[in-house]
């Protein structure tokens, strides 16, 4: 069958013009190893190989009622220093309209008080924010949507923030690349935008893309070059063979 398939395509290519024979592997276009910069324990694991996951969805929380606390606590005092500074804000701004008929030194007792309350408001905002940053530091979340591939942590396993500790590896398998390889001497002929017709190993299919990127490098073992051709709903790891459609 694959002898047929491929005196198919020789004839093709002599009839319509010196096309191209290259072979491929799928690649995930997006796909990332995910760790986490903090110490502690882990508390939950919301996913699992396998699972499909969405942009910002939570795959792991480390133990972290203290943080959480924390953040909570944090909001409180905010609140009240800022309520705080308001109230000596406008207390100043009604003073300070009649600053020509009150005394000097009451003037900048609520000045000094509407100063010293706003830079309470300051810092009550960046405990907040760190207290936050703490807390965000025990969640890991996906980067993109996609399917996680691989996993490294189960609840109750202890992690310590020496260094990154990997998690998880997610791939995005709605989006993958093929990457192309063909003989060097054609690399004048083969520019962004060639069509690149094709079937997967193991389907009938014919498929078509097209080249969006080619590497600027020739691997000097095979005398090859690489380009890259998008395409959807194929399983990274598989490969295939076809023609760039060079045409006459």
């Amino acid at each position: 069958m694959k002898k047929i398939i491929l005196v198919l395509f020789v004839c093709f290519g002599t009839l319509f013009g010196e096309d191209i024979y290259a072979i491929f592997d799928v690649e995930a276009s997006k796909k990332a190893t995910l760790s986490l910069d903090a110490t502690g324990i882990v508390g939950e694991v919301k996913v699992d190989v396998g699972s499909r996951v969405g942009e910002s969805d939570v795959l792991l929380e480390l133990s972290n009622n203290e943080e959480k606390l924390s953040v909570e606590l944090s909001k409180i005092a905010l609140e009240k220093a800022s309520l705080a500074y308001e109230q000596s804000k406008k207390t100043f701004e009604r003073y300070a309209s009649l600053k020509d008929l009150i005394d000097k030194e009451q003037y900048e007792k609520y000045e000094l008080d509407k100063n010293q309350k706003e830079q309470d408001f300051l810092n009550a905002k960046r405990s907040l924010e760190l207290a936050q940053v703490r807390l965000e530091k025990t969640i890991l979340k996906a980067p993109f949507s996609g399917v996680i591939s691989a996993k490294y942590l189960e609840k109750g396993d202890s992690i310590v923030g020496m260094q990154a500790t990997k998690a998880f590896e997610i791939v995005n398998f709605d989006e993958v690349k093929l990457i192309v390889s063909f003989d060097e001497k054609y690399w004048k002929k083969v520019k962004k935008g060639t069509v690149f017709k094709y079937r997967v190993d193991g389907d009938s299919k014919e498929y078509k893309g097209e080249i969006s990127k080619i590497y600027p490098t020739i691997d000097p073992k095979t005398r090859k070059m690489k380009a890259e051709v998008i395409a959807k709903k194929l399983t990274p790891g598989l490969f295939g063979d076809g023609y760039l459609i060079i045409g006459n």
